[in-house]
């Protein structure tokens, strides 16, 4: 068995209750698309974030470690490589009627592995996805788990967020552009009323017993060895929200069984 390890930040621009899932700008909701952003469009996006605030993680999901049964890997052309959700998956709960917050199944479920040199891409499923979406809905939520920080080295985020009010003032003092000034004022009134720590701690659990979708291979021949039989099976969490940046943390495994580095 071969297991990959992943993890890093992730964007996912989103209405939230009361607004509508498919409200555009954030209204009701504590999520905003401020002026000058793109609308929110509810897509996790593990690499290219559409917008990058200031003073927040980067967003990118990578491969950490390899292991060959339970032998960890030191060297791989797979470590440190792209890991991607594709497709443009989106959280899909649509304000509980499909899933109440924190157990929105993502659909699509397809996932790769990637650089420069190579890329390999596998489907969860040949045919559409049906209600109520069984199959990629967050198994369990649980809050306070100490892994979670741990995995993004933030212990306390009441001093997290009081450092990022103190850069943002710095900044307002040098800042000239009305809009931008206005963004700024924003984002600080935002953090100083608690709603961004708020949802930190929580994490969403996944579980996708099998990838039975098909397989699609560039440039690995040399790398690793899968075919259309090996068994995958993928399980990670999401959490650590920053509501602010729109941004959270996943880490995961995936494991192929039937696989074999080369």
């Amino acid at each position: 068995m071969i297991t990959i390890k992943f993890k890093g930040w992730f964007q996912c621009r989103l209405a939230t209750d009361p607004d509508p899932a498919d409200e555009p700008r954030g209204i009701s909701g504590y999520m905003r698309a401020l002026p000058g952003e793109p609308d929110l469009d509810r897509i996790i996006r593990f690499h290219n974030p559409l917008v990058v605030r200031s003073h927040t993680s980067k967003v990118g999901v990578f491969v950490t470690e390899l292991y060959k049964s339970n032998t960890k890997i030191e060297k791989h052309p797979l470590i440190g490589a792209k890991v991607n959700l594709e497709n443009n998956p989106i959280f899909h709960g649509w304000n509980s009627i499909i899933a109440d917050d924190g157990e929105e199944p993502i659909i699509p479920m397809d996932i790769s592995i990637s650089n420069d040199d190579f890329r390999i891409y596998k489907k969860h499923r040949h045919d559409n996805y049906e209600y109520p979406f069984e199959e990629t809905r967050a198994v369990q939520v649980i809050p306070g788990a100490n892994d979670l920080l741990e995995q993004v080295g933030i212990y306390d985020e009441f001093s997290f967020v009081k450092r990022r009010i103190a850069l943002l003032e710095k900044d307002l003092t040098n800042v000239k552009d009305l809009q931008e000034k206005y963004i700024i004022t924003e984002r600080i009134k935002w953090l100083k009323a608690g709603i961004s720590y708020s949802f930190f701690r929580f994490r969403m659990n996944y579980n996708i017993k099998e990838m039975k979708g098909p397989l699609e291979t560039i440039n690995v021949n040399d790398i690793i060895y899968i075919d259309d039989e090996t068994e995958w099976y993928l399980n990670f969490w999401m959490g650590a929200w920053d509501a602010d940046a729109q941004n959270g943390f996943v880490s995961g495994i995936l494991q192929l069984k039937k696989a074999n580095l080369l």
